[in-house]
């Protein structure tokens, strides 16, 4: 799936089928410096046509994003380019991150990221709502990863969140049939 400045693909490293990212074609440090309507419409409309087409096969959708600034860099995150991560997941991850010790707000709609001048994780529930969490430079890596596959694998205690120690070629297989169909 695409737009003229937005693409769908397979996240490197998904832990679960149906994982995918959204990435604008031009560089962007993050969603919250993405403000022309047009360009906030693109990806909203993705976003919605993704989440219906795997929603009818795996269930609600959530994403969350890990976001960063120019030469901000601690957002938990390392790859400084904006990607929204796009999940199947009955969970709540806002839960988590409140549980975690994080100051949390909702916010009422995405124009509100623009006003956002540090790194910030946003997380849309997927029965909506929009909510973004503050962020210190003393975190995890991938941290919302880290919590999303807690959430979905409770009795696991290893790091299949890390993209870049696994791969998860069969999710990534299977999520890639998705798309075919």
């Amino acid at each position: 799936m695409e737009s003229r400045d937005f693409v769908v693909v397979p996240a490197k490293g998904h832990f679960t089928v149906g994982y995918f990212l959204i990435l604008p074609r031009q560089h962007e440090p993050s969603f919250a410096s993405i403000t022309s309507p047009d360009l906030t419409d693109q990806w909203w409309k993705l976003y919605v046509a993704l989440a219906q087409r795997v929603k009818n096969i795996l269930g609600p959708m959530m994403f969350f994003e890990h976001g960063s600034i120019f030469g901000g860099g601690y957002a938990g995150n390392t790859i400084e380019h904006a990607h929204l991560h796009v999940v199947p997941a009955k969970t709540d991850l806002v839960l988590s991150v409140v549980d975690d010790g994080r100051p949390t707000r909702r916010i009422p709609s995405l124009e509100f990221l623009s006003q956002f001048c540090r790194p910030y994780h946003l997380i849309c529930r997927n029965e909506g709502g929009f909510y973004v969490a503050d962020v210190s430079e003393e975190m995890e890596s991938q941290y919302l990863r880290r919590l999303l596959y807690r959430q979905l694998y409770p009795d696991r205690n290893d790091d299949g969140w890390d993209w870049r120690r696994h791969c998860h070629e069969d999710r990534l297989r299977s999520t890639l049939e998705l798309v075919k169909t």
